[in-house]
């Protein structure tokens, strides 16, 4: 598939779900569930929390449809290395927010109290 193809969806693969690209490979335009869109938007914020750990742009040097590839057939991004304990909560936030099947992620609701209890276990006031 071309990256044209994908811009009219106006997708970015290198943040997009797995059943987002399903989506658009089978041309599917009907609308879908707002809950199930909202856990497409769960996979999304994995990878913005993916790079923002590690400084590093998503899937970089692939192609939109070699990242299809990957994320459909269940890759990830490498698993960031955090190092310190206080860290780990952010890393399994991340790691369940990125989860092959939409019904394993957990809705925005519970990840906002764990961004927060991180955030507060690194000093960040908020």
């Amino acid at each position: 598939m071309n990256q044209k193809k994908y811009e009219l969806f106006g997708l970015s693969p290198r943040y997009a779900a797995p059943e987002t690209f399903a989506r658009v490979y089978t041309n599917n335009a009907a609308p879908i569930a707002a809950d199930q869109e909202k856990l497409s938007d769960v996979y999304s914020y994995s990878v913005v929390l993916w790079e923002l750990l590690t400084k590093k742009v998503p899937w970089e040097g692939l192609s939109a449809g070699e990242i299809e590839l990957n994320v459909r057939g269940g890759k990830h991004l490498s698993d960031p290395h955090l190092g310190s304990p206080a860290r780990s909560g952010l890393d399994a936030l991340m790691k369940v927010c990125r989860s092959t099947e939409a019904s394993q992620r957990p809705q925005f609701s519970t990840t906002v109290p764990r961004l927060t209890t991180f955030a507060q276990s690194v000093g960040v006031i908020l």
